[in-house]
């Protein structure tokens, strides 16, 4: 019966077994579970980046996604080419493909430490500093009234005020509100931070791209070598929906539940219920994105290192025979070791079969 006859039931009943093979492969499991860490750290950041940087240096929000767009996407590609011209070049062997793996995964961890770098969180009178007392008449009028919760930032000397109505500010002459608590000037917009660190920030984001991606062809070379030829069909399809349910399906949500518990004042919308974030504790956010990626990571490295010594293990000459008569040696690896033939009969005292693991 050819295959194009074959139903369904007789697809997976073939099908089967060689899924049971692969999923009893330790290096495949360890490899692919340590790559659904990556992938999980590139879905997390990929949804949330561009909010992290337009918080942290108060970008605006098509700024903070070109800036994005423009460090991740090169980072990736040159990690991509860069990989998969040491393997064409070296010609490696999936086992040092392995070993490359788990080593560059201990660099990433490295470069994420890079994520330490952040901005003083924005000054914002009566959430993350006490109320201004000069203001504070005005604050509490502005609260009752309809609309209030409508985030207009102004700026008076450093502190960042929810609106002019907050800041009790009474005139406004093109460029600034006047007579703002007690005969302040207030600017319109947020107070600057005056944080200098986007450039340091932008390399960081690029090595840590960068090495990400760098492990993408080793994985890939890892996945297709560490099985049998007729096994890697069901081995790419495995591993491409361990990434999605696993990796790229959970990354955001957890991302995203740390950075909302870093909002410093959220909009309510016209029922009462909390809206749309406003503004962030940057110190927070970095927080949340260091632990998730560093954890990640620190977890697939420990895998990607399992799997490499167990298929080293795995390759290691583990018996050989040698016949003392005529001097020959036979070395035989642990794959082959059960399909050696026995050596023709001699004394005892002319042969000597060791084993070592």
């Amino acid at each position: 019966q050819t295959k194009e006859n074959q139903t369904f039931m007789e697809l997976l009943q073939d099908a089967l077994p060689l899924l049971k093979k692969i999923l009893l492969n330790p290096v495949f499991v360890l490899v692919v579970i340590g790559s659904i860490t990556d992938s999980l750290i590139v879905s997390a950041f990929a949804a949330w980046l561009p909010l992290m940087v337009e918080s942290q240096f108060g970008l605006s929000s098509s700024t903070a996604a070109f800036i994005t767009g423009g460090v991740v996407v090169p980072g990736a590609a040159g990690g991509i080419i860069i990989s998969g011209l040491i393997v064409k070049i070296r010609k490696l062997s999936g086992i040092q493909c392995a070993k490359y793996q788990a080593w560059i995964g201990v660099a990433c961890i490295i470069a994420q430490l890079g994520l330490l770098i952040h901005c003083p969180t924005l000054q914002i009178d009566g959430e993350n500093v006490p109320t201004n007392t000069t203001c504070l008449q005005y604050s509490e009028t502005c609260d009752a009234c309809p609309g209030s919760d409508i985030y207009e930032p102004v700026c008076i000397d450093g502190t960042t005020y929810r609106s002019p109505c907050h800041a009790g500010c009474l005139n406004f002459n093109v460029t600034e509100y006047t007579e703002c608590c007690g005969g302040q000037i207030a600017t319109p917009g947020a107070c600057e931070t005056g944080c200098k660190l986007l450039i340091p920030f932008i390399f960081v984001l690029f090595l840590i791209m960068f090495c990400t991606f760098l492990n993408n062809v080793f994985f890939l070379t890892v996945n297709l070598r560490c099985v049998k030829d007729n096994e890697r069909v069901m081995a790419i399809s495995l591993q491409s929906f361990a990434f999605r349910v696993f990796g790229s399906f959970p990354g955001p949500i957890i991302l995203g539940s740390f950075i909302d518990k870093a909002c410093i004042l959220w909009n309510e919308n016209t029922c009462g219920d909390e809206g749309a974030c406003q503004e962030y504790n940057n110190t927070q956010i970095m927080a949340a994105a260091i632990i998730l990626a560093s954890s990640a990571k620190i977890l697939g490295t420990i895998l990607y290192f399992i799997g490499w010594r167990v298929w080293e293990a795995r390759e290691t000459p583990v018996a050989y025979h040698s016949d003392l008569k005529n001097g020959a040696a036979v070395t035989v690896n642990v794959a082959s070791a059960e399909n050696l033939e026995e050596p023709a009969e001699v004394p005892d005292t002319s042969a000597v079969v060791q084993s070592t693991i």
